[in-house]
C-alpha cells in the first residue's frame, strides 16, 4: 500500500486506483520506451538464433535492435489500447484474458 507522510505518525492513504489511474496518464505522457532494453536484446538474440539454425546466421547493429524494440511497444501499445476499447464496449471496466 503506497502512504504520504505529512507528519510522523499520520500517513495519509491513497486509493489504489487513484495511483494506479495517475502512474498511467504519467506514462501516457512520456515518451520513454517502458521495456527495459538488456531483457529485450536477449529475446532478440535467442529469436535470430534459433532462426539462424535454419536459414543462417544474422547479425545486428544496435541501432536495428532499437528500432526493433520502438516497433514491438508500438505494437504492444496499440494492442493494448484496441483491446481497452473492446473490454469498455462489452462493459467491463478491465481486461480478462476470456474473450466472451
Amino acid at each position: 500500500m503506497h502512504f504520504l507522510f505529512l507528519k510522523k505518525g499520520n500517513p495519509v492513504h491513497h486509493k489504489t486506483s487513484a495511483l494506479v489511474l495517475k502512474e498511467i496518464a504519467c506514462l501516457q505522457r512520456s515518451q520513454a520506451m517502458v521495456i527495459p532494453l538488456a531483457p529485450f536484446v536477449r529475446l532478440v538474440k535467442e529469436m535470430v538464433g534459433d532462426m539462424g539454425k535454419q536459414y543462417g546466421y544474422y547479425r545486428m547493429r544496435p541501432k536495428a535492435v532499437i528500432a526493433l524494440k520502438f516497433a514491438c511497444e508500438d505494437y504492444m501499445v496499440r494492442l493494448m489500447e484496441y483491446a481497452n476499447m473492446l473490454a469498455f464496449h462489452a462493459g467491463r471496466i478491465t481486461l480478462m484474458p476470456k474473450g466472451d
